[in-house]
């Protein structure tokens, strides 16, 4: 049902020439693929959002490529997904967009703890981003789940301190969201 409502408002902003929502619309399609778990789609939709705010300039562009990297995390791409992750953050900084950008820091230290966990980044890095985290009040789902993945990665590396600092955030992030870790 969902699905039918942003086709349908996607048809309408194409046909008004509203390429910013037409973009908005395949962003949409692709939180929905993902949540299906259709990947591939997810990626496409993301890919044609990203296309059209790439040509219209727009500085939401970003944040489908952020959602193509939650992509790449999902199909085990962690190396992808760190990389895109660490550009997007550069890319927020630069923007002024500090709390996204703290956000997309733990989740590019989730990213490559989970590609390489027995040299994934020192554990006062991942304590920073989470100081940083917690002070812009930013909680999403996507950060709960992703730390919950890396304090496991970072456990079965025999990184107990790694492992403690990403179940701080996501101990955080679940309470923040209503959820018991």
């Amino acid at each position: 049902r969902a699905r039918a409502a942003v086709l349908e408002a996607r048809a309408r902003h194409a046909a008004a020439g509203a390429r910013w929502g037409v973009a908005e619309c395949e962003n949409e399609l692709g939180e929905l693929a993902r949540a299906a778990g259709d990947w591939a789609a997810a990626a496409d939709h993301y890919a044609q959002a990203r296309a059209i705010n790439d040509a219209l300039g727009s500085g939401d562009a970003i944040f489908n490529e952020l959602n193509l990297a939650l992509v790449h995390l999902e199909t085990g791409d962690h190396p992808a997904a760190s990389l895109a992750l660490i550009r997007g953050r550069d890319v927020l900084e630069a923007q002024g967009r500090m709390a996204f950008a703290a956000a997309v820091r733990v989740l590019a230290l989730a990213a490559s703890t989970l590609a390489e966990p027995a040299s994934a980044a020192p554990t006062g890095e991942v304590e920073a981003a989470a100081r940083d985290l917690s002070a812009c009040g930013l909680v999403d789902p996507d950060v709960a789940r992703w730390t919950a993945r890396a304090r496991d990665a970072a456990a079965q590396a025999d990184r107990p301190d790694l492992a403690t600092a990403f179940d701080g955030i996501h101990r955080a992030q679940q309470a923040a969201l209503g959820r018991s870790a």
